[in-house]
């Protein structure tokens, strides 16, 4: 039976950025005609604890990211970023 786990990802470098990126660039980015370096931004301060937007990923038994979500606010009067 396969195990998994889900984290609140605080350290983006601490986790497969490029592979989150790659999976967010296939999902909207190219759409929205964002080049991977703009979704890399984004992505990069996705990492928070104590503020939005919080990015939660889903790890396999051996530790790689299989799924995220985020979590986001899109008040543009009370967004962070």
């Amino acid at each position: 039976m396969n195990k998994y786990y889900v984290k609140c990802v605080s350290d983006y470098k601490s986790i497969n950025l490029d592979r989150l990126v790659q999976w967010m660039y296939d999902w909207w980015g190219h759409e929205e005609r964002w080049t991977k370096e703009k979704v890399h931004y984004y992505m990069k301060f996705s990492f928070n604890l104590n503020k939005m937007p919080k990015t939660i990923i889903l790890f396999n038994e051996d530790n790689e990211e299989v799924g995220m979500c985020q979590i986001t606010m899109h008040d543009l009067s009370s967004r962070p970023d």
